[in-house]
């Protein structure tokens, strides 16, 4: 919607109010306001893209095999160009492995 992270919440909390079961894909940060909005009402599955993007750029940069990456659980896991998965733990190097 917006590059402001306030008013994206405010817009969305408006629209759930006019329509209950409007799917909502809402930008907004990690924040104190995302989660404030959370206990207002659903919001569903919250991605923090730049975890995630940051997670894998650090990966590649330490010599991980990383196309691709996804959170679970709390654990962001990389695919490799065969696509097979592996849990990035950051302690442990590309020269341990």
């Amino acid at each position: 919607m917006t590059s402001d992270e306030v008013e994206n919440i405010a817009i969305t909390v408006a629209g759930r109010g006019v329509r209950k079961d409007l799917v909502i894909a809402l930008r907004a940060g990690d924040g104190d306001a995302t989660t404030e909005t959370r206990s207002l009402f659903d919001i569903g599955v919250v991605r923090d893209v730049y975890r995630i993007a940051g997670t894998a750029f650090a990966a590649v940069a330490l010599g991980y095999d990383a196309r691709e990456a996804f959170p679970y659980q709390g654990t962001l896991y990389l695919v490799d160009h065969r696509g097979e998965i592996e849990p990035f733990v950051p302690a442990r190097s590309a020269a341990a492995r």
